[in-house]
């Protein structure tokens, strides 16, 4: 008989590692009996209709309205004045404008006589002065203005244009003037000692530039007899003034 033979040893199999354990947080709930937070759009709140229905008896009185036309003028003088359009010129006292005087193309100087400088007996003796020299279309004055201002209104002729219209040289413009100067003292006996370029305007004539003497607020009389007074001013009412209808 064969001798029995030991069994060769069983080596223990080798131990499989589990997997490391990750710690798994709870799911978070929301708060006993409160529901989960929705995403929410604003909410526009319509405003109630007004319970108040007009009746068939109520209607709006509407007020009054109050209607202001131009009065009406009373002279030529008043109807220059309100028919003043284009500013032409001003001056320390006075503003000149474009306007027509019984359906010709005039001037109208409005004289401010509270500002410096500015009275009534130096707009009548200008006004006496334009007299003599035949350029006054009329005069009016205005009283008792709101801003306690007096005004007065000389109307004269357009008579010219500017300087800068003629396109004449200065050269030439010096002895147009001259000429006029000349022509105003031989013919009106009047010389005008203001040397102020915008005093003069300048029209033609037969073809050639003459000038025209426009300002004779400092002007003096050299004739023998006397000079023709001023006159009396026309009344002339307030310009911005209307009447309630």
């Amino acid at each position: 008989m064969r001798p029995a033979v030991a069994p060769a040893p069983v080596k223990p199999l080798p131990k499989v590692l589990a997997p490391p354990k990750v710690p798994v947080e709870p799911p978070v709930e929301p708060p006993f009996n409160e529901p989960p937070k929705q995403p929410t759009k604003p909410i526009t709140t319509a405003k109630p209709a007004s319970t108040v229905k007009p009746t068939s008896t109520t209607k709006a009185t509407a007020k009054p309205t109050a209607h202001c036309t131009k009065k009406r003028a009373t002279n030529p003088v008043d109807e220059a004045v309100h028919s003043r359009t284009t500013r032409l010129g001003f001056g320390q006292t006075s503003e000149v404008y474009q306007t027509m005087f019984e359906g010709k193309e005039a001037v109208v100087k409005v004289v401010d006589t509270s500002r410096p400088g500015g009275s009534a007996e130096s707009v009548t003796k200008e006004v006496a002065n334009l007299k003599t020299v035949n350029q006054l279309l009329g005069w009016g004055e205005k009283k008792n203005d709101a801003r306690d201002h007096h005004f007065f209104y000389i109307i004269m002729p357009n008579m010219g244009v500017s300087a800068k219209d003629t396109k004449l040289s200065e050269e030439q413009l010096g002895d147009i003037v001259k000429t006029a100067k000349a022509n105003y003292l031989a013919k009106y006996h009047m010389e005008n000692k203001d040397q102020n370029p915008n005093n003069y305007v300048y029209r033609q004539v037969d073809g050639k530039w003459q000038a025209e003497i426009i300002d004779w607020a400092r002007a003096t009389y050299y004739g023998k007899t006397p000079q023709p007074a001023a006159g009396t001013p026309e009344e002339v009412t307030d310009p911005s003034a209307c009447a309630t209808m």
